[in-house]
């Protein structure tokens, strides 16, 4: 798991820094350029793929699972490892999707960008700090999350 880890990392520095292992970068009709099969999506490109959906994935530093809803009107719901849910909102900013979490016991805002290798999505938050594996998108709020 730590080689893979170590590999998306840098495939992701590649992505954000347009640069591939020899120095050249693979031109695409997508806003970032793909590199060596991975490529950062645009905000635009993340929220048409998140909005009215539910990501499902896990914490790659604890392997707990998650299930967040990203409804199209901008509300939020996430159901961690933990059972605990969290609700607030989300948006885009520039190339990512920040999340602002209220009550319960994280209340925080963070945001996240979405890249994408061989089909698979990962998100991250800037530094490389908390990486999500996100394992299915499904059509809706599939796990009915309570909405604010």
């Amino acid at each position: 798991m730590r080689k893979a880890t170590i590999a998306v990392m840098a495939a992701t520095t590649f992505v954000l820094t347009g640069c591939s292992a020899d120095g050249s970068s693979q031109q695409s009709n997508h806003r970032y350029p793909t590199i060596n099969g991975v490529r950062q999506l645009s905000g635009e490109e993340a929220a048409s793929l998140i909005s009215g959906n539910s990501v499902v994935g896990y914490y790659e530093s604890s392997n707990g699972s998650f299930v967040d809803f990203f409804a199209s009107d901008g509300r939020f719901a996430s159901s961690g490892f933990d059972g605990n849910v969290e609700q607030g909102g989300w948006t885009v900013e520039k190339d990512r999707v920040c999340v602002t979490e209220t009550g319960g016991k994280l209340s925080q805002n963070r945001c996240i960008t979405f890249i994408t290798t061989n089909d698979q999505y990962v998100a991250f938050r800037p530094g490389g700090k908390g990486i999500f594996r996100i394992t299915g998108i499904r059509e809706g709020n599939f796990k009915n999350l309570p909405l604010e």
